[in-house]
């Protein structure tokens, strides 16, 4: 995760250039310092469209966006792209907007936006719990959706184990980042694939607390973060002294029958 893009800056260095400009505001719905920056964009610059992601921000299935536009430059930009789809797609995802609004009511969704800004306060103060237990750290960021907690301890090839774990316990939203991952797409190379920087310096899991969750939720997720860490050092440690001794066969049993279970 990290800062928010300085939308109203942008689109004002757009409008002086005749720029087109478009928001990615995958998140941004549920948040409303947010919307209200992008408001101020369109208001003092140009925003050509803003694109939103409906599950992320409505909890409908995966495969729906919203385009909106905030003013008349933007208004033949929406039409255009309205003019694409009739025929080419399904309208499933419209559906499942229009039931989902019609059942939350709008103070429905207004409760719902409120308890995730309690939930967000909850999920930070139980993960600076969890990182003071293992001496790892919450770094500040203005982000009002999502944090990370660094994964120093377990080192850069370790750390990247932690996502596919959680995975397997049905923790499928955190991410582990090693932070120094290279990938090529497109014949380009990205160096530190995976985070916002080339080189962040060490590896983080990142966690989020979007609208729909709740605080029991929240407590269940730390609880199994919590278990993923103590068993990842414990493995690290042993690995570490295996290298400098022989290890003990009834060690490994015990581990090996450990993990079955777990």
């Amino acid at each position: 995760p990290r800062a928010p893009d300085d939308v109203e800056a942008v689109s004002k260095i757009a409008k002086e250039l005749q720029i087109p400009h478009v928001i990615n505001h995958a998140y941004g719905l549920q948040v409303d310092a947010l919307n209200q920056a992008v408001v101020k964009a369109g208001r003092r610059g140009r925003v050509d469209a803003v694109v939103c992601s409906t599950d992320k921000n409505f909890m409908v299935p995966v495969g729906g966006g919203m385009i909106i536009s905030l003013g008349p430059e933007s208004e033949e930009l929406r039409k255009n792209v309205q003019k694409l789809y009739p025929g080419r797609a399904s309208a499933n995802a419209v559906m499942d907007l229009f039931i989902t609004l019609l059942q939350m009511g709008k103070s429905g969704l207004e409760t719902l936006m409120r308890d995730r800004k309690q939930n967000f306060q909850h999920l930070k103060s139980q993960m600076q719990i969890l990182a003071s237990e293992y001496q790892e750290q919450i770094p500040s960021i203005p982000n009002d959706i999502s944090m990370i907690m660094t994964l120093s301890s377990l080192g850069l090839d370790k750390a990247t184990e932690i996502g596919s774990r959680l995975f397997h316990r049905n923790i499928s939203g955190a991410r582990a980042v090693s932070g120094t991952a290279v990938q090529s797409v497109g014949g380009i190379n990205f160096q530190g694939y995976g985070s916002h920087t080339d080189n962040y310096g060490q590896p983080y899991l990142t966690v989020a607390a979007a609208i729909g969750g709740s605080s029991a939720e929240i407590d269940e997720f730390i609880g199994r973060v919590r278990k993923v860490l103590k068993d990842s050092i414990r493995r690290l440690r042993k690995e570490q002294k295996c290298k400098h001794s022989q290890p003990d066969v009834a060690d490994d049993i015990a581990i090996e029958n450990n993990e079955r279970v777990s």
